[in-house]
This record gives structure tokens, C-alpha cells and sequence, in this order.
């Protein structure tokens, strides 16, 4: 991971003043920045299936896609809402009383009877590990009162995400008439549900022990993503499959602390398919950390101020992802008026940073002041101008 120093000398600076907020990560610039490929002349891997994305994890930027915002069946990676919704709205601990209806539901299952009481954590397991139907069916009806409420409440969660291609039927992933999303959207969602300590842990476990509290005796599922056996750094997230949507997978990876997302969408081999997406990623780009929140920029004077100068700082991190034959001409370019004028507010913004290659701005940053100060006084001024009247 390159990371650009943080020395002023390395900062082009700019004494024009740009109002600026901080804007989100364009989906799409790797194709504006690199070339049509958005891999910088790097062909991208011949793959199976018929919809591809793969997407930074930190940065939301689009390192390749291919109709990936065409709508299509999602199969069993539908279960990575069903999962986001019932860690938001329950509890691990939470215990389930299964139905008959949840217990009878067609397609893989774990294996839960009417009766039986489980944790919400060990239904959980049973979501991601081993793509139970009937553990999705489970978790509808107790969060939700009813599963058609739960699915409503997965397409609320959808629309909150920016997914405005995706739309739920059941909390399964079922071929059902006007269930869709698109690989796009499938990468957004995952990269919302990757930043849960729960949900990662769960998503990379191989082989979980599940104990009811009210059944059988304990028994033992094993995680359906072949991918956690045997790339590099795999981590997660989701198989589906079914005879419309074809093999799909939905999978993370993390090499030297940077993560990767693919999705892959009716696919002849997934497992294919999605190793060598990632690979492909991890080879030919790299991210580039021009510095992270809260991170100090320089500082500037204060007109008229009770304090001289005040510190600048970042607001969120400034990160981008380049093909790695490009990494050594990104710029930064900082925006900042020659000085501030008092009063100044604290968390006042004062400028911006970029990050820029090719003439396209890669990712962009609000610079403000931690601190704030007020106007000084008359006679803190006499006393400021007598001072550098003696120091002159």
C-alpha cells in the first residue's frame, strides 16, 4: 500500500479559496482516469459470468465491471440483507422458536425443525455458512412479526443503501417474478455489510458448531464458499445458486490490510471466475494513501485572531486505488486561502484536498480547523503590532 508523505513540500498548494464540501467517490473513475477500461491498459480476465463488478472496499471505487448494473437474479446472496437486517434489529442472544412454515421451505437448508428454539446467532450461521432457506425464513418471521413485513423492511434498507436496482421478494433469494438486483448494487450492499465486526467474523468461519437450546443435540454446519479454502486472503461473503440465476458468488478478500469486493453473477464456474477477479485486482492496482482523518496538513495565520496561526487537518481519509503503473504520478492538490480572518468557528472549513491523476480528480477531502478563535482586542492587537515592530 503506497502511501504519499505527508510533508508539505509534497503538497502542491494554492492560495485560491474554493468553497468545497466532501463529495463521495465517483463509481465509474477508473474508466474516465485510466482509459475505457478503468484498468489503465491492463486487460481485464476473461471470465464466465454473464455480470462482474469488483469494487475497493474503503474507497467504493469501481476497479471493473461488466453489465453490472443490468438486472438479475440474486439466488442466495439475497441473504446478505436478510443478515444485515436481523443484526440491526436483533440480538445474537435472541431466541427462535421455529415454525412449521420456516421448517418446510424448499432449497438448501440447516436442517431446523418445528419446535426446536435456537439463538438469532445460531440462525445466523445458518444463513451465511450453510444458505439455509428455512434459517432465512426463521429470522423473517421473528424480526419481522411476518415475513412479508421483514421483506419490506429489506427493501427499505435497499433504497437507504443506494441500491436502486435491487428489489426483494422473500428473505431467501427463491426465484420469484420481480426479484432482482444488480452485481453493482450486490457490491454496495456487501461493502455496507463488511463494516460489522459481526458480520465479517461470521461470513469467514469454515466450520461453526451449532447448539439448540430446545432439539437435538449439537451438530455441525460447514461454510458453502469453497473460496475461504483456498485463495489468499479470502474472507468472506456469499454463494447462490439456483437454475435461473446460475452459480453466483458475492466474495471479499484481504491482502497487506487492503480489501477487495467481487461479485459474480450467473457464472459457469464460480469459484473461477471470482479467484481470478480478484487476483487480477490485487496484481494490477494499489491504493495510494495521501493521508487519513484528522490527519495534519500545515498551518495558516489568523488575521486579527487571539490565537496566530491555526492548524488545518483533514476530514476523512483521502485514499485512491490506481493501476500500480500509475501510482507514482498521482498529485495532491491542496486549496487553501493565504490566511483566515478571525472570528474563526472550530470545524470551520477552510479548504480541500485531491487527489489527482491525468487531469481527473481521483478523491477529494474537506480541510478544516479543529479549533476555533474569536477577534482580538485592541489592545492584544497594539500588543501584537509592538511585538513584531521589535522583531523587525
Amino acid at each position: 500500500m503506497m502511501r504519499i508523505p505527508g510533508n508539505l513540500g509534497a503538497v502542491l498548494l494554492c492560495s485560491l479559496w474554493i468553497t468545497i464540501s466532501v463529495i463521495a467517490q465517483p463509481a465509474w473513475a477508473a474508466a474516465e482516469a485510466f482509459g475505457a477500461s478503468g484498468s489503465g491498459d491492463v486487460p481485464p480476465p476473461t471470465l464466465s459470468a454473464r455480470s462482474v463488478i469488483l469494487m475497493d472496499f474503503e474507497t467504493g471505487l469501481v476497479l471493473w465491471g461488466k453489465n453490472a448494473h443490468v438486472p438479475m437474479d440474486p439466488a442466495s446472496t439475497t441473504k446478505i440483507m436478510t443478515a444485515i437486517v436481523a443484526i440491526e434489529l436483533g440480538h445474537p442472544q435472541d431466541e427462535v422458536t421455529i415454525s412449521r412454515s420456516a421448517a418446510v421451505v424448499s432449497g438448501s437448508r440447516m436442517g431446523i425443525v418445528p419446535g426446536e428454539v435456537y439463538t438469532l446467532d445460531d440462525l445466523l450461521h445458518g444463513l451465511m455458512m450453510a444458505s439455509g432457506n428455512d434459517a432465512a425464513m426463521a429470522i423473517a418471521e421473528y424480526i419481522g412479526g411476518s415475513v412479508a413485513n421483514f421483506v419490506s423492511l429489506m427493501n427499505k434498507k435497499a433504497v437507504e443503501l443506494g441500491a436502486l436496482h435491487t428489489h426483494f421478494e422473500n428473505p431467501h433469494g427463491l426465484t420469484a417474478a420481480g426479484h432482482k438486483t444488480t452485481a453493482y448494487d450486490l457490491a454496495l450492499i456487501t461493502a455496507y455489510a463488511m463494516r460489522n465486526p459481526y458480520l465479517v467474523q461470521l461470513v469467514s468461519t469454515t466450520k461453526y458448531t451449532v447448539f439448540p437450546l430446545h432439539g437435538r443435540s449439537p451438530y455441525t454446519l460447514y461454510n458453502t464458499n469453497r473460496l475461504l479454502d483456498f485463495f489468499p486472503g479470502a474472507n468472506g461473503i456469499k454463494t447462490g445458486t439456483t437454475a435461473r440465476a446460475g452459480q453466483c458468488l458475492v466474495s471479499s478478500a484481504t491482502r497487506s490490510g487492503w480489501r477487495l469486493l467481487a461479485v459474480v453473477l450467473h457464472s459457469g464456474d464460480r469459484w473461477s471466475d471470482s479467484a481470478r477477479l480478484l487476483e487480477w485486482g490485487f496484481t494490477h492496482f494499489t491504493p495510494v494513501v495521501a493521508g487519513r482523518e484528522d490527519d495534519f496538513m500545515r498551518s495558516l495565520p489568523v488575521a486579527g485572531g487571539r490565537v496566530r496561526y491555526l492548524p488545518v487537518q483533514l476530514d476523512k481519509d483521502l485514499v485512491a486505488v490506481v493501476p500500480k503503473k500509475w501510482a507514482d504520478a498521482v498529485v495532491i492538490q491542496v486549496a487553501l486561502p493565504t490566511e483566515l480572518r478571525a472570528p474563526v468557528q472550530a470545524g470551520q472549513v477552510v479548504g480541500q484536498a485531491s487527489l489527482v491523476i491525468n487531469g481527473h480528480t481521483l478523491a477529494r477531502a474537506s480541510l478544516s480547523v479543529r479549533a476555533g478563535t474569536g477577534k482580538r482586542s485592541i489592545i492584544a492587537s497594539v500588543w501584537y503590532w509592538l511585538q513584531e515592530k521589535w522583531a523587525g
